[in-house]
């Protein structure tokens, strides 16, 4: 959240900065390396994702790079689509124009209990002053 009142455009009062400012994540091409570089990189014992299955990542794919980090555990949640998904076969006359597409998606929750991943190499121990030293050995 930036706070920042920007400009915005059109009817979903898009931030117009977007166009310059892109993410990985919003792009169908860029999303699967970038999901797992985080994945990858994530120091927690548990990671909880949600994804929905008309994202750009199919939940199959979302499951097998969790699986890198432990055992997955999958919790769906249906839901009813947007409006538009059903009012948006009409045009401005209100004649019907198109055929509404299915009513609900589901939310898939993700759940991954694995070994944190440490930052200064699998290998190091901290002593008690904080500090790493590598394995003896």
């Amino acid at each position: 959240m930036r706070w920042d009142r920007p400009e915005v455009y059109g009817v979903a009062m898009k931030r117009a900065d977007v166009r310059d400012r892109t993410s990985p994540f919003n792009r169908r091409g860029t999303i699967e390396a970038a999901f797992r570089a985080l994945v990858e990189a994530v120091r927690a014992r548990v990671l909880i994702v949600s994804f929905n299955d008309e994202g750009y990542l199919a939940p199959a794919t979302v499951r097998a790079i969790l699986a890198t980090r432990g055992e997955v555990r999958t919790i769906q949640v249906p839901h009813r689509r947007y409006v538009g998904a059903r009012i948006g076969i009409y045009n401005p006359r209100g004649e019907k124009v198109g055929v509404p597409g299915r009513g609900s998606n589901h939310e898939h929750l993700f759940v991954v209990e694995s070994e944190p991943r440490r930052r200064s190499g699998a290998g190091s121990r901290r002593t008690r002053a904080g500090r790493s030293r590598a394995p003896a050995g």
